[in-house]
């Protein structure tokens, strides 16, 4: 697995995810990019890319659309089609962005999204800045935010990739419809759902149950406290599966990955 950072944010997620996940890094900035005024200028700039990628290599890239050196990433993920190429996609704070940048933004990701869909990439995972600060670093300092930023995405990331790898305690989730690439994270915490962003026409909702082993030997009530948590998921139209894993944390934690075949 590679881990591919294309942007300064971005960058800062996919070097902590690759510490953490202990896998190769590779990045890029505007600083392979000299000179560029616009962000059409970039589409013209042959970067090099020294990775040696296998047809069945899996690389994930963490990009988003606000900086100029946006407009590479498509000849960027040209230069890596052969790998099987897993999207993060993430979509800066509208507030702080201009007219143009935020027109940017969103079409980078409908372009990404439309790749994702046609099948060119694995899927592509959608994260909103504003609504993950909400609800997961509500209280953080500027001079801190980048850092604690990269952090908790990369842990989240991470963990919700151990779990879908992890040899469950027991499980009923099967791998989504074909179309259904489009994706997002989230966690069940205090009797609600915590999103990273605000997915439309979800098809399937996965719940992914990290329980502790000393819960899992003790609480004779888990499995309708399961049972209860699923129920409040469920939604018209939504397929809603679910996983127990064994964790050796002191904490019991549920995650989410949300699943839907509709351009956001």
């Amino acid at each position: 697995m590679i881990i591919f950072g294309y942007g300064k944010l971005a960058g800062e997620v996919a070097a902590n995810l690759s510490q953490i996940a202990n896998k190769e890094l590779f990045c890029l900035n505007k600083s392979n990019f000299p000179s560029i005024k616009k962000v059409e200028d970039a589409e013209d700039i042959n970067v090099k890319i020294p990775l040696d990628i296998a047809p069945d290599s899996i690389v994930y890239f963490i990009c988003s659309g606000e900086e100029k050196i946006a407009g590479g990433i498509l000849r960027t993920l040209e230069k890596i089609k052969k790998a099987k190429i897993k999207l993060i996609y993430i979509i800066r704070d509208e507030d702080l962005l201009s007219e143009e940048v935020k027109k940017q933004q969103r079409a980078i990701g409908k372009i990404l999204q439309n790749y994702a869909r046609s099948a060119l990439f694995e899927d592509i995972c959608l994260i909103d800045e504003k609504m993950f600060k909400e609800s997961f670093m509500p209280e953080v300092s500027l001079f801190e935010y980048d850092k604690v930023f990269s952090q908790t995405l990369a842990k989240m990331i991470n963990m919700v990739n151990w779990l879908k790898s992890e040899e469950p305690f027991h499980s009923d989730i099967e791998e989504p419809n074909e179309a259904c690439r489009v994706n997002s994270l989230g966690v069940f915490a205090d009797a609600e759902e915590k999103i990273v962003f605000p997915l439309d026409n979800v098809r399937q909702k996965d719940v992914y149950f990290a329980c502790s082993k000393q819960t899992l030997k003790t609480d004779t009530e888990l499995l309708e406290k399961i049972k209860e948590t699923l129920k409040k998921m469920k939604r018209e139209e939504v397929k809603v599966e679910y996983k127990i894993v064994a964790t050796d944390y002191e904490q019991d934690f549920v995650y989410l990955l949300y699943h839907t075949n509709f351009i956001q």
